[in-house]
């Protein structure tokens, strides 16, 4: 861990004047922590067997085309790293204890993505490449803390380094993808404006502010190139040093009582008419375009912003709706009955654990304050819930924006979904604007680049900063114990590099650094059922009764399978088929469920599936032959009027996966 120290102060100890730091941070170097993850026999299995890849499909970031088609890619091909870097900022303290922002930290992460996606999604996949002060950041710029991670980037991009890989001496090379995080932290690290006051708010394209949501297609001709960047930075600098210049004047005018003739306005300042600050640290990387290799975060755009966005105004209509003063007063749908069906009278199988909590009133009229992963649920109740108070139009809009969040939300895509992508986000848009004219924000406006956002660099959810997010939960966890927050960010540091150093030293030679394996309690059993035993040996044909092994249940990647989960078994006579467990077996080192078919009619006005009934017949299929290995969303809803009824339905998500 290396110290950073920008300023010095001086301070009177015993008499005596002494020279401290007082503005510093820290950074971790960046190719010890490679050749160490590198080492992990997991780690280096995933780089030199990358998973295979189809045309025209998307399932990762590496199917994007900026990756693809990168020349450096075409040059060193399977000898090639692919690193994407974070940064944001966080307050790891207890509001209680200590002033709100007085210890906020800024940390830069970065991670590997030549590791396969589904165990990528480890903590242990992240690693550090600075930590600092926020204030600290903000009055220094990114600079002094990526300062030797540019520097190693450009080695790596143009000679390449060795390594040595399990005492084997190995050149490779690496390439800078992209950066990930929200917009303010995107804007502020690429060097664009922040404030969505800007007259160019966007740091994809080149729209007013005034024209910022009057369509939604990306028009090719206003979206940033970097040859044009390029020649914008440079009149940026030379507008600089010439303002810098005229303030040296000025000062001479005014210390000689003469008039001035030279007056600077904002609107002749090309910072203000290109939006952009000053020129990025990263866009002296080699082989980083910074108009498109800093791609939007659907964590913050789409879970957080628009869909909160729209569930709160629809809320709010539903349960205070405006009153006409010349019609008669029409009474609001209590928000407590929605509350008590979220709360209490659903099932929301094994998203229980995200479940929304309690709407208040104050909630409608500002932030629902919900978490990502709560609105995400909540999106998709509405709909239900709602479907007889609301008039047709906004009924059709909260759909569109379900279907909008499942479709970013998808582990694999094509072209095919894109187009359809980009029409939904145009008829969201021009309704949305249309409905409530006062929500035309950035965030709205930013939609319209998804679509391309997934040919550069795939799906969205592997853009996301979910997994960003959680790790900083690790270091808010290590302040808990610390004794002193004198200087929190070396505190935080040096526990964490002792955490991870125990951890690759643990697990590097036994292939479970990443991923430990599955989690189950397999036990030897008897079937008494025949139906299910018949089911079970006609996919394992020469399974003996002593190799039948069950299991309560199996957690595999964060995803638990057991009795009661629904699973999505393909497509059969255009008709998607859908199966409840009954009993996972472990058969001959094979995972093999036992299931009934549901039967499943799709409610378009809900966008989901209904349920109508589940069969006594006993199927049984393997877990690898699977075309959505994770479990189907099921939630059941128990509705008082007029009727007590119980209805279940299954979530509508895009089931061509990996």
């Amino acid at each position: 861990m290396k110290e950073v120290v920008l300023s010095s102060k001086t301070v009177w100890r015993n008499g005596t004047p002494k020279v401290v730091k007082h503005e510093y941070g820290y950074t971790f170097p960046f190719l010890p922590q490679l050749e160490q993850l590198l080492n992990c026999k997991d780690v280096w299995h995933c780089f030199k067997n990358p998973p295979p890849r189809l045309d025209g499909v998307f399932q990762d970031i590496c199917d994007g085309l900026y990756v693809k088609h990168h020349p450096l890619v075409v040059k060193h091909g399977k000898n090639l790293l692919l690193i994407v870097i974070y940064c944001d900022d966080v307050d790891p303290c207890d509001g209680l204890k200590y002033k709100k922002g007085i210890n906020n930290l800024r940390f830069y992460y970065w991670l590997l993505i030549n590791i396969h996606p589904d165990k990528r999604a480890t903590l242990r996949a992240v690693n550090v490449i600075a930590i600092v002060k926020a204030s600290v950041a903000k009055k220094y710029g990114n600079e002094p803390f990526l300062q030797d991670f540019k520097e190693d980037m450009q080695l790596l991009r143009t000679k390449g380094v060795v390594f040595s890989i399990f005492q084997n001496p190995t050149r490779l090379w690496a390439l800078l993808v992209f950066a990930a995080g929200d917009m303010p932290a995107m804007s502020n690290l690429g060097g664009f404006k922040e404030s969505h006051f800007a007259l160019r708010p966007c740091r994809v394209c080149m729209v007013l502010s005034s024209d910022l949501c009057k369509c939604f297609r990306e028009d090719l001709n206003l979206v940033r190139k970097k040859e044009s960047h390029s020649k914008q930075l440079e009149i940026i600098e030379r507008s600089t040093k010439k303002k810098a210049k005229e303030v040296a004047i000025f000062e001479d005018h005014l210390h000689g009582n003469a008039e001035i003739e030279t007056e600077y306005n904002d609107h002749n300042n090309p910072s203000v008419n290109y939006g952009i600050n000053k020129r990025s640290i990263l866009d002296t990387v080699p082989g980083f375009d910074v108009t498109k290799c800093f791609p939007n975060d659907i964590l913050h755009l789409l879970c957080e912003g628009v869909t909160e966005n729209v569930c709160r105004l629809i809320l709010r209509d539903v349960c205070f709706p405006q009153q006409d003063p010349n019609l008669p007063g029409k009474k609001g749908l209590s928000l407590n009955y929605i509350n008590t069906i979220i709360l209490d009278l659903s099932d929301l199988g094994h998203w229980n654990k995200k479940r929304p909590s309690k709407i208040l009133k104050d909630h409608l009229f500002r932030k629902l304050g919900q978490s990502a992963s709560q609105m995400v649920v909540l999106a998709n109740l509405l709909p239900i819930i709602l479907v007889n108070q609301l008039p047709r139009d906004k009924l059709e809009l909260l759909l569109m924006t379900v279907k909008m969040l499942n479709l970013s939300l998808s582990f694999k895509m094509t072209f095919k979904d894109v187009d359809e992508l980009e029409i939904l986000i145009e008829e969201f848009g021009n309704k949305l604007s249309f409905l409530y004219p006062e929500c035309k924000t950035p965030k709205l406006h930013t939609l319209i680049h998804l679509g391309s956002q997934i040919k550069l660099f795939g799906p969205l959810r592997y853009h996301m900063t979910f997994q960003f997010e959680s790790m900083h939960s690790i270091f808010t966890s290590y302040l808990k114990v610390t004794r002193s927050m004198k200087n929190p960010a070396f505190s935080v540091g040096k526990r964490f590099l002792l955490r991870r150093n125990a951890e690759i030293l643990e697990n590097k030679d036994c292939n479970t650094f990443l991923y430990k394996g599955d989690e189950m309690n397999p036990v030897a059993c008897i079937l008494s059922n025949q139906q299910e035993k018949a089911a079970l040996l006609e996919v394992c044909p020469f399974a003996l009764d002593n190799d039948i092994l069950k299991t309560s249940k199996l957690k595999r990647h964060g995803y638990i399978f057991r009795n009661g989960v629904v699973i999505y078994l393909g497509t059969e006579d255009s008709e998607k088929q859908f199966g409840r467990i009954e009993s996972v077996f472990f058969v001959d080192q094979e995972i093999v469920i036992s299931y009934n078919p549901l039967k499943c009619k799709f409610v378009k006005d809900l966008n989901c599936y209904e349920i109508s009934k589940c069969s006594t017949l006993f199927k049984c299929v393997k877990m690898c032959d699977l075309p959505y290995p994770f479990p189907v969303t099921r939630f059941s809803f128990t509705f008082m009027v007029p009727q007590r009824v119980t209805i279940a339905y299954l979530l509508d998500m895009n089931f061509n996966c990996l």
